[in-house]
């Protein structure tokens, strides 16, 4: 046991996160992450999510750009060393077919397990479509990695949208304090007749705060959710992308599935332009016939 962690740390560091095989011609990029210069490559060549010559890292979406590729002949060395070790890209340990005791090593697309070469010759496989196992897990990583991808996006936007209303809300409550001060200077010249119907205003305009505050904080707490569901889903795909290819593979279509129901929430459309408005040319007229009826 003791030999085995050492190995798999060295397996680790050996494998290229993209493709999930021995590191060839590994390049470092801005953060540190180092990949297959073909795969990074492929990565940048397929990434419709540049801004500025950027892309995000497959790891950890910090940015990189083409430039910032570095080869890594340290790190090449070391994957030299593990080939001659004998350690595999893979984990430890081969698992059997339970029926035939031989090695697990295809993968049937239709019942979405795993088979050894003795089920695939079985009548209830014979006619399904089968891949190699590493074939197969690079395949369904690419779609999870792509599922990833889309799911980050919509976080991103979630997360500006979530922004976006919380300075909505500033901004709401700080128009409403000027809009209470407006009524309280005009107000005040009128003191005595006016002091009823200052207050009567004073209470349209809270309740048209309370009611578009209200709106304001639902409307955040949705993108709340919404953030929360997507992230717990970015990690889900994330943890499942880093896992081998067996444990990759259960349950991928599940995976995939509810990656593609995530749908972008829209941000309910609330004006922000107050309806509640001061009528002191009214007032006026009304505090000038009292004055007449007074004299």
């Amino acid at each position: 046991m003791a030999s085995g962690a050492p190995g798999e740390r060295l397996r680790e560091e050996a494998r290229c996160p993209v493709c999930l095989d021995f590191l060839q011609d590994p390049v470092s990029v801005a953060c540190g992450h180092s990949f297959c210069l073909r795969c990074i490559s492929e990565f940048c060549e397929k990434s419709d999510s540049a801004q500025g010559g950027l892309y995000a890292c497959p790891q950890c979406r910090g940015p990189f750009g083409l430039e910032s590729f570095r080869p890594n002949r340290q790190l090449a060395s070391l994957v030299d060393s593990v080939r001659q070790l004998g350690l595999g890209p893979g984990p430890t340990g081969v698992r059997q077919c339970a029926r035939h005791g031989e090695e697990l090593n295809l993968f049937c697309e239709e019942d979405q397990e795993t088979l050894c070469w003795v089920c695939d010759t079985t009548p209830e496989h014979r006619s399904h479509h089968t891949v190699p196992l590493q074939e197969a897990a690079r395949c369904y990583q690419a779609k999870l990695l792509m599922a990833l991808e889309l799911v980050r996006k919509e976080m991103e936007e979630t997360f500006t949208q979530e922004a976006n209303m919380g300075k909505k809300t500033v901004v709401w409550k700080e128009k409403v304090e000027m809009q209470r001060q407006r009524f309280r200077l005009e107000f005040e010249k009128y003191r005595g007749f006016l002091a009823l119907e200052e207050q009567l205003q004073l209470r349209r305009l809270e309740e048209e705060e309370r009611a578009t505050l209200q709106r304001l904080r639902e409307s955040k707490n949705r993108l709340v959710q919404q953030s929360r569901a997507l992230r717990e889903l970015a990690e889900e795909l994330e943890e499942r992308c880093q896992r081998p290819a067996l444990g990759l593979l259960e349950g991928v279509r599940g995976a995939l599935s509810r990656s593609k129901d995530v749908t972008q929430l829209e941000p309910e459309t609330i004006p922000m332009e107050l309806r509640t408005m001061c009528r002191i040319p009214g007032m006026r007229e009304m505090l000038r016939k009292f004055q007449e009826k007074a004299v």
